[in-house]
């Protein structure tokens, strides 16, 4: 310690580095550390100790960012595209690609491999990176592009109902939470997609849960068919579908219904519903992803039989 200064808090000088780091989004220039009144001495200080990581010079990270992210910021740009969905939670098709997007600015420059910030790269040098050049709707912050950029940059790698689905998630509002995508900024994203793909936008639904409630959805709205969606029968008992007020459509997702004990509580509900006079179907996320004519063709038949209710 230089005689005459006082010692440094070093608990709270990362504190102060988290705060910077949390505002945004895990990564930060140097500038916004020396902002928050730090020092770059403190900075360096912090990086040697292990409480940053940093990707490329004047950058820094969270250690805990994933792995992915810290190799886009490496390489000059951000998360994008489909890695940028998939880090918000976005749905995404089995088959979507699994390279690392990187979304780059236009005027991006001195770009880097994104295991070696001192070896330059040019686009397709690593088989498992894709740069992504795209306008941007709204400013980054941290390390990954914002939702409406990533849905916007989704376009291009999946098919249309799974853009409807990744647009479900973002409008969808979680128990005691918010939704991934603010208001203004999903008022922003429908004139900013391509014209053929603005229906998108008007489709999307923030009740549905699970992207095969969207495709079914899409699939009932395409054939005409009148639908109320996640309806409470009682306090205790919601179903995905209701059509005519008598025919229950449930369809089970790969990750909540898998369990014994949620296959058991699942036949129950469909027993007790079926007690109450409604008639009830059932479909995996196989079927619905895999057959989506077949299951439209047994709702279809199912309703062109009648309710066969009870009273």
């Amino acid at each position: 310690m230089v005689p005459g200064m006082l010692p440094i808090d070093w608990a709270a000088t990362a504190s102060l580095a988290l705060r910077v780091l949390q505002a945004n989004d895990g990564v930060a220039h140097i500038s916004s550390f020396l902002a928050s009144g730090l020092t770059r001495h403190q900075v360096a200080a912090l990086f040697r100790l292990g409480a940053l990581v940093r990707p490329r010079i004047g950058w820094y990270a969270d250690p805990l960012l994933p792995h992915d992210a810290v190799r886009a910021v490496r390489v000059g740009g951000v998360l994008g595209a489909v890695s940028a969905a998939r880090s918000y939670g976005l749905p995404l098709p089995e088959d979507a690609p699994d390279e690392l997007f990187v979304s780059l600015s236009d005027n991006a420059s001195r770009l880097r491999h994104s295991r070696d910030r001192t070896a330059h790269a040019s686009a397709g040098d690593e088989a498992d990176v894709r740069w992504v050049w795209a306008d941007r709707v709204e400013v980054v912050r941290g390390h990954r592009v914002a939702v409406v950029d990533a849905l916007l940059q989704l376009v291009p790698f999946v098919p249309f109902e799974w853009l409807v689905a990744a647009m479900d998630k973002a409008l969808h509002v979680p128990r005691g939470g918010s939704p991934l995508i603010s208001t203004a900024s999903w008022s922003l994203l429908r004139p900013a997609l391509p014209e053929r793909l603005r229906r998108a936008w008007d489709l999307a639904d923030g009740r549905s849960e699970s992207p095969i409630e969207t495709i079914l959805r899409l699939g009932l709205v395409r054939l005409g068919i009148a639908f109320d969606l996640q309806v409470w029968m009682l306090p205790y008992h919601r179903v995905d579908f209701l059509i005519g007020g008598w025919l229950i459509i449930e369809v089970d997702g790969r990750q909540y219904h898998a369990s014994d004990e949620q296959f058991e509580a699942d036949r129950q509900r469909d027993a007790l519903l079926a007690a109450w006079g409604y008639r009830v179907l059932r479909f995996s996320y196989r079927q619905v992803t895999e057959d989506l004519d077949w299951v439209l063709e047994v709702i279809q038949s199912v309703l062109l039989h009648g309710s066969g209710r009870i009273g």
